[in-house]
């Protein structure tokens, strides 16, 4: 017969992105739906699919308010689209264009299996759209809830790996478009920006401090190449030429409004300060810089795994940073595994530096102890004092320039 046009559903969240501005009124979002039949799903380009997206539509304050990916979503007049030969679904909540009335399309949201399956999760939902209700018994609402949260019980830790796209803040290159899995650890406003510092254990590709990728995608310095990577792509504006030649883009037009925006540090407490059970030790606190004004409404908060899609990035002060421009997305996601199980690797070898030669007998310095563990500069500026610490740091800088300012004249005694 003929495909339904509407359908009613139960799915587990898999994802959703942040809510952005559309042309019009509405705000969108995109939550990727799955359940145990997704795996049969196929079109003429995709052997099989591993969720379904709903683009939703809708007013900020009405949009579906995920707790956390495995939770469930259930949802009635559901249209059904397809694009690009993939199916899809679209969802249009609350007031419809002029005032015409209320949309037909309503949802609710449960607890996934996070609260455990069949006992500890509730089957009350936790938000529901205006309107939402459904004629089904309790009885028969628990039976579908449990079946679900049995089901990303079993596979939501291998449907939630990442993708292809995905890599570590230490394989990031300026030349290319990418995704990271990752910690927010604070949001911050830097000089009329809002910077980002996320965490995945790795360490960024260090660069001479003089290194800058200017708007043109040279560097000063020389040493990295490259440009802004992908803006053309993206379809957002660039200062200048508009391309460097070279086959690398230029920087988003909003870039122009920070020329001055530099290295980026973070510090997560004062000294003496207790730390908090996620503060990182070891690893980049990898600066992204939100060009897209949209996005600093809904930003994620600090200790939360998010997923940041289709970044691009620069280099500033010799620091690489990413950069959150307007086709970029991000979402919230469970912790990565793998990043963790490597990251406490680092830790109990204490490597504090993924980035030193691997040789280090030819060191510009000779200490005593060199048997003591390596810390982290991190670990020196939150320990309490006195202290004392074994290190192994890249130079960049050091004052005073000359040499013999160091010294001073010692003054003669008396003879004799």
């Amino acid at each position: 017969g003929q495909a339904p046009t509407e359908v009613d559903l139960y799915a587990v969240v898999r994802e959703c992105t942040n809510p952005k501005r559309t042309g019009g009124s509405d705000w969108k979002m995109v939550v990727k739906i799955a359940d145990p039949s997704v795996g049969t799903i196929s079109s003429a380009t995709t052997k099989a699919f591993t969720d379904i997206p709903i683009n939703v539509f809708a007013q900020k304050e009405d949009m579906p308010k995920v707790y956390q990916v495995g939770d469930i979503i259930r949802i009635h007049h559901l249209k059904v689209s397809s694009h690009c030969d993939k199916p899809q679904f679209n969802a249009k909540i609350g007031m419809m264009p002029n005032n015409s009335g209320m949309s037909r399309c309503t949802f609710s949201l449960f607890d996934g299996p996070g609260k455990g399956v069949g006992e500890g999760a509730s089957n009350d939902p936790y938000q529901s759209s205006l309107g939402e209700h459904t004629s089904e018994s309790p009885a028969e609402v628990a039976l579908r809830l449990d079946a679900l949260r049995q089901y990303w019980s079993d596979v939501g830790a291998a449907a939630a790996q990442d993708n292809t796209f995905t890599i570590s803040v230490s394989d990031i290159k300026s030349e290319q478009l990418f995704d990271l899995h990752c910690k927010v650890l604070e949001v911050r406003d830097v000089g009329g920006a809002t910077v980002l510092f996320v965490w995945d254990g790795s360490d960024a590709q260090p660069f001479p401090p003089q290194d800058n990728t200017d708007s043109g995608g040279s560097t000063g310095g020389g040493a990295t190449g490259g440009g802004v990577a992908g803006v053309e792509a993206m379809g957002v504006g660039a200062i200048g030429a508009g391309s460097t030649g070279n086959g690398s883009s230029t920087a988003p037009t909003s870039c122009v409004h920070f020329p001055q925006l530099g290295r980026q540090c973070w510090m997560p407490l004062q000294q003496d300060e207790p730390a908090k059970e996620w503060t990182p030790w070891f690893g980049t606190a990898f600066p992204v810089v939100i060009f897209d004004r949209a996005a600093t409404e809904n930003l994620p908060a600090a200790g939360r795994w998010i997923r940041l899609r289709e970044l691009s990035c620069w280099i500033r002060d010799g620091q690489l940073q990413g950069l959150f421009v307007d086709r970029s997305k991000w979402a919230h996601v469970e912790p990565n595994r793998v990043w963790l199980d490597a990251a406490a690797e680092r830790l109990e070898t204490r490597q504090v530096a993924m980035w030193a030669p691997a040789n280090q007998q030819g060191g510009m310095t000779r200490i005593l102890h060199d048997h003591q563990p390596l810390h982290t500069l991190r670990e020196v500026l939150m320990a309490a004092a006195p202290s004392r610490h074994h290190c192994l740091v890249r130079v960049v800088q050091h004052f005073p320039k000359d040499v013999h300012d160091f010294c001073s004249e010692r003054p003669e005694g008396p003879k004799g």
